[in-house]
């Protein structure tokens, strides 16, 4: 099912496949690009339509269709809000999951953009903190950073004790820990390049950076899907 939202509504955080050819009856294609979801680059189609915000989502592609004339600062906050929604549906998935597991629990999920790591747990009031960026990660990435944070809630700093704990439940966690090293981390709102951030209580990342923004595609000419990402 597809669902819509307002102009100013969070956009929802899963939607059916969408329409994977041309712009239908009444809409019109106004940008196309890519964008990275988990990892994986899919092609973005900007269609300008009546009605409401909507986002279709589908397997290799992403529509997002807004009312003629939606600037493309809108149209982006639409994106980004989407990605918000689409981290916190995973993200409180597996949260219950490794609290069943670790017989702990987090006071409050807080998802923003971060300019220092990954991710972070205050172990005195139980917040934790992810990056937004993580939609952009591999989804073990994000399974490997929710485990870390939930960890510092039963062992802070990054100790002998620590590691095994983290080990005993995950035993790949340095593979997964490299891969999510060898990303870059996005600038922050104020497009300055995000620093390194391995804290006492933070996952960290390398200090390459990068945009998630809308990324151009090559024009089509036939609406095919050629160049898509497998």
């Amino acid at each position: 099912m597809t669902t819509a939202a307002g102009k100013d509504s969070s956009v929802p955080p899963s939607t059916a496949p969408g329409p994977g050819g041309r712009a239908g009856p009444g809409e019109r294609t106004v940008a196309r690009g890519s964008h990275l979801l988990w990892g994986k680059r899919q092609r973005l189609e900007i269609r300008e339509r009546n009605g409401a915000a909507r986002l279709e989502h589908g397997p290799r592609k992403l529509v997002l269709g807004v009312p003629p004339g939606t600037s493309p600062e809108r149209r982006q906050q639409l994106l980004e809000r989407w990605y918000r929604l689409e981290l916190r549906g995973r993200a409180e998935a597996l949260l219950m999951q490794w609290e069943a597991v670790l017989a702990v629990r987090h006071r409050r999920l807080i998802i923003r953009a971060m300019r220092r790591g990954w991710g972070s747990c205050n172990a005195t009031n139980g917040n934790i903190h992810l990056n937004t960026a993580l939609v952009h990660a591999p989804p073990t990435c994000l399974d490997y950073v929710v485990l870390h944070e939930l960890c510092h809630l039963l062992q802070r700093g990054h100790g002998e004790a620590f590691e095994s704990l983290l080990a005993s439940h995950m035993g790949d966690w340095r593979r997964r820990q490299r891969l999510l090293s060898s990303l870059p981390l996005p600038a922050d709102e104020r497009g300055k390049p995000s620093g390194p951030g391995i804290g006492a209580d933070q996952v960290g990342n390398n200090t390459q950076q990068v945009d998630h923004r809308i990324d151009p595609w090559p024009e089509e000419s036939d609406g095919s899907t050629a160049g898509a990402s497998p």
